[in-house]
């Protein structure tokens, strides 16, 4: 049963216990919603106030009772008594009562179609236009291209030849056309220690007339 949180300070039932001047009015309220929910259901043939001030436990004049709760929780349909307002308070409890007595939920229905052992059909237009999509931007693109001149390569500029060096590396016999990265850094080494007693050395110079360090430039270096 669901009773709502403002039930305490609801305006009926402050109306009716101003009517029955009993702050005990909402005990009379849930003892009759408490009857409701024993009896799975919310109307009821047959009453009258002695029967209304009995499931309520009111002890006053049975009248008393009976004509607040008409003001206020009940009302008369005919010969029944309908208590207002539980049926749409506590509908999914009524909804599973209901269901409880029809064998319980209605099963979702299992589908009798055979599951599929094939792939799917591919539909053959939209395939079609597919491809004809892909290949006609494939066609764009080499038109595209075929109008552009061909880029041609520029040949990477030689560094100058450092005349020297090549001397000092034929001289210790290297070969300059063949010498490595680390046989041209030994040899700029050496270059530097004979410039520290010959300023003026030039590549005749060393032909001529070989300055030796105390670094040697062997042939797997250079």
């Amino acid at each position: 049963m669901i009773v709502e949180p403002d039930f305490l300070d609801h305006w009926k039932t402050r109306m009716l216990a101003r009517l029955l001047k009993d702050e005990r009015a909402p005990i009379y309220v849930l003892r009759l919603w408490a009857h409701c929910q024993q009896r799975k259901t919310d109307r009821f043939t047959g009453w009258n106030p002695d029967v209304l001030a009995s499931v309520c436990r009111w002890d006053s004049d049975g009248s008393t009772l009976w004509e607040a709760m008409g003001k206020t929780f009940i009302r008369l349909e005919g010969e029944e008594v309908v208590v207002h307002g539980w049926a749409d308070t506590n509908a999914a409890l009524i909804s599973a009562w209901t269901n409880g007595r029809m064998g319980g939920r209605p099963k979702a229905s299992k589908s009798t179609q055979p599951k599929p052992v094939d792939n799917p059909p591919v539909n053959p237009s939209k395939t079609d236009r597919q491809s004809d999509r892909v290949e006609k931007s494939r066609e764009d693109r080499e038109d595209s291209l075929a109008g552009k001149p061909v880029r041609e390569k520029k040949p990477k500029a030689q560094r100058p030849r450092n005349e020297i060096l090549d001397a000092l590396v034929a001289c210790c016999g290297g070969d300059p056309l063949q010498t490595t990265k680390a046989g041209w850094s030994q040899a700029a080494t050496a270059l530097s220690d004979i410039r520290q007693v010959a300023p003026d050395v030039t590549a005749d110079t060393i032909r001529e007339k070989p300055i030796v360090t105390g670094k040697q430039i062997g042939r797997a270096h250079v």
